[in-house]
């Protein structure tokens, strides 16, 4: 949809915080020597700084040519004798798409219609293609499992935008690694997100006019990764119209060795 306040965009929020899996050893010595034998569960809690930090690229955002990277932190739950961990968001553009100056910048209070802000890709002189995309690869410091997250408000409006989104799961740091697809499924009752996240068949809306309000979650597609991963890579374009374009990420909910 286009690009709004921050008020237009709004994500669903991730899984609860939970408490490690796996508890601790006797010791605090001995626990802390074995921490990667155990297992916690971390999130990318956009609208707590308790459990998130989050460092967007240096301003404007993202726009310019080359690599921008916004830096986010999981933070170890209190008490689990497991390390953070860091992600990385690197995005560059192909083509002629101009990236705005809220691209890997948070915003909204209610992304995808759960009360919480999201992670932003943005895009404005659109051409049509996907010669014209941003890629953005996401690179946990360590494989992670269970991974699930949200891509809110892909919708399209006649002759501006027509969102189109392709997402890829890697068990290593590139492309080399063997690679899998999410499992997806839409947020709403209704069916309004088509395709199955490749590149063939991107994730879109079902017509070129299905524009999807403020607080609305149908324009929402759940993804979850049943093995593990370490990076993730997100292709983003549109395939007809030339204004403005934005989807966002909702917070992110893994488990992780603790170290």
């Amino acid at each position: 949809m286009a690009e709004l306040a921050p008020s237009r965009r709004t994500l669903v929020r991730g899984a609860a915080w939970s408490v490690p899996v796996v508890a601790m050893a006797a010791t605090a010595p001995a626990f802390a020597a074995s921490c990667g034998s155990l297992t916690a569960a971390f999130a990318l809690d956009w609208n707590n700084t308790a459990r998130t930090t989050y460092t967007p690229p240096a301003t404007p955002a993202g726009t310019g040519t080359g690599k921008k990277t916004g830096y986010a932190t999981a933070l170890a739950p209190a008490g689990s004798g497991a390390s953070n961990v860091t992600v990385t968001f690197d995005s560059t553009t192909v083509g002629t798409v101009s990236r705005t100056a809220n691209n890997l910048v948070l915003g909204g209070t209610n992304v995808g219609g759960t009360g919480g802000p999201g992670l932003q890709l943005t895009h404005d002189n659109l051409q049509a293609g996907r010669g014209n995309r941003q890629e953005l690869l996401i690179t946990f410091s360590r494989p992670v499992t269970e991974l699930s997250f949200s891509i809110a408000d892909i919708d399209s409006s006649s002759g501006n935008w027509y969102d189109q989104v392709e997402l890829t799961g890697y068990t290593g740091s590139g492309a080399a690694s063997f690679t899998q697809s999410p499992v997806a499924t839409t947020s709403s009752t209704s069916v309004v997100v088509w395709g199955d996240g490749s590149q063939s068949q991107p994730w879109r809306p079902r017509n070129d006019s299905q524009n999807i309000g403020s607080g609305s979650s149908a324009g929402n597609k759940l993804v979850t990764f049943t093995t593990a991963v370490k990076t993730l890579s997100l292709v983003y374009w549109n395939s007809a119209g030339n204004g403005n374009q934005v989807i966002a990420l909702t917070d992110f909910s893994f488990t992780s060795k603790g170290c």
